[in-house]
């Protein structure tokens, strides 16, 4: 289970990612997304891609298990995020798992991933997410793995996710602000 502790240093490493510096050619570590130049694979290495994919395979069969405690630990962390959810709870985590099997499906094809995140995104600032949202949304998924797999769920595993996650998130906000500021 991911304890308090470990919650507040992925909390303190979310807020590093965004203060991380400039590269020598003037890019963010992460680059936007709107680049379309390879950026997750950029960001993950093979070893990370492949431990993406058997940490999923395992928490496939369970997932909603995986999504029951992601949406519990969700509103544990903000209650106030339970009012942007309306409707059965059931479809919505099958929503999440769907996207994160369509994620880990297309870790290698930034050109079909990176639109579809970037849509989500979108779609997302309509629902009323907030890009401070993503923060607590990051911490309640990886718990929920963590929960879901116990020592299955490897550090290498987490780091992975939290990495995935880290960029995805920031593609997903970057999308969001640039509709909103078209």
């Amino acid at each position: 289970m991911l304890n308090r502790a470990a919650a507040l240093a992925w909390q303190a490493r979310r807020s590093a990612v965004a203060k991380r510096p400039l590269s020598s050619a003037g890019e963010a570590r992460y680059p936007s997304a709107l680049t379309r130049i390879q950026p997750l694979l950029s960001v993950l290495n093979s070893d990370q891609i492949s431990s993406l994919r058997s940490s999923f395979a395992a928490l496939e069969p369970l997932a909603p298990v995986v999504a029951g405690r992601f949406y519990s630990r969700l509103f544990e962390l903000d209650p106030s995020l339970r009012g942007l959810f309306h409707g059965d709870m059931r479809s919505q985590g099958q929503k999440l798992m769907g996207m994160l099997g369509f994620i880990v499906g297309n870790l290698e094809e930034p050109e079909t991933l990176v639109p579809a995140v970037e849509e989500l995104g979108i779609r997302h600032a309509g629902y009323r997410v907030e890009p401070r949202h993503y923060e607590t949304v990051g911490v309640a998924l990886i718990a929920a793995m963590a929960d879901t797999l116990g020592e299955a769920f490897t550090r290498e595993a987490a780091g992975a996710w939290r990495e995935a996650y880290d960029f995805l998130a920031k593609v997903m906000i970057d999308a969001a602000e640039s509709a909103r500021g078209a």
